[in-house]
């Protein structure tokens, strides 16, 4: 026991706090970002790493893990590279078609409408004439 009733100073001890990081890998991603954080966080990549895989800047991926932003559309075809799967559901119209290709091609509505016949007006209704 200090009879002076004060604690000693130990300027040359080293205290090192250890625990388990929690395991905040989605197991049932829904969202685009959350998709991302699951494959980032299975190999165990940090936002550096898996921006520089992307071509963005980390905050980006922080942003679109958290679900603050969600990708533009010229962002999908390294998103779905990196992913190695797409994580959008199965297309059954004609709309969520025209929309399944825009997305694994990178392209604005404008951008398709100038690569096909349809006007940019038509693509963003989800529909073509036959």
């Amino acid at each position: 026991m200090n009879p002076h009733g004060r604690v000693a100073f130990l300027p040359l001890v080293r205290i090192q706090l250890k625990c388990a990081k929690p395991n905040n890998i989605p197991k049932n991603p829904k969202t685009i970002g959350e998709h991302i954080r699951k494959r980032r966080l299975e190999p165990g990549f940090t936002q550096k790493q898996a921006s520089k895989a992307l071509g963005v800047n980390p905050w980006t991926v922080l942003n679109w893990e958290t679900g603050r932003h969600e990708p533009p559309i010229r962002s999908i075809p390294p998103i779905l590279a990196f992913l190695g799967y797409d994580p959008f559901s199965a297309p059954t119209t004609i709309g969520e078609w025209l929309l399944q290709m825009r997305r694994k091609h990178g392209r604005s509505t404008s951008e398709a409408a100038a690569n096909s016949a349809l006007t940019a007006q038509r693509v963003r209704a989800g529909w073509a004439e036959n």
